[in-house]
């Protein structure tokens, strides 16, 4: 039985037939769908943000749930991600060199915060069933992406992202693989 210690119900996750794995970006967005019957992905590939919502909303909402790349749950990004990648000469600049580089790179995080909310709202309001998970830091080479999912492709960065979300959501997928890689 599926209850709490106070008798409540706990929700049960529904298993729909395909899986899609989104990395929210300002210009082109990673897709990876992951069809558990033929237990392959089906799409690996970025898209505009016209073109994904066009192909997210081809597949009927019981068919497909989501997994959203959701950085903005993370609250300190803004500092963290920025300090990290700052140019290796920026303590040279000018103060107003500074101050238009670090506005533009909030802008830029704030615009593709926006991309993938919207995106969210989008289909969470047309009935999918979607999660927003916080990114995780380590990330998928192409090697490792070759090495899990036995595809021998050219991917980008966006693209692995996706697949991993797919990777991680899916149960059925191998955790001994995941585990070492995560």
């Amino acid at each position: 039985m599926n209850r709490t210690e106070m008798g409540y119900q706990l929700p049960i996750a529904r298993q729909t037939p395909l899986i899609a794995g989104i990395d929210p970006d300002i210009d082109k967005s990673g897709l990876a769908i992951w069809s558990r019957k033929d237990r392959k992905y089906t799409v690996l590939k970025v898209l505009p943000f016209a073109e994904l919502q066009e192909t997210l909303c081809s597949y009927d909402p019981a068919e497909l749930s989501v997994v959203v790349e959701a950085a903005w749950l993370n609250g300190d990004i803004m500092y963290r991600h920025h300090e990290k990648n700052l140019p290796k000469d920026f303590n040279k600049w000018t103060i107003e060199g500074r101050y238009a580089y670090m506005f533009k790179r909030g802008t830029d995080v704030g615009r593709n915060f926006a991309v993938g909310q919207t995106l969210v709202h989008y289909l969470k309001a047309n009935g999918y069933d979607v999660e927003e998970r916080k990114p995780e830091s380590k990330k998928w080479d192409s090697a490792t992406f070759q090495s899990l999912t036995k595809l021998k492709i050219r991917t980008n960065q966006e693209v692995r992202d996706a697949a991993k979300l797919v990777f991680q959501r899916d149960q059925s997928l191998h955790l001994k693989l995941y585990y070492k890689y995560m």
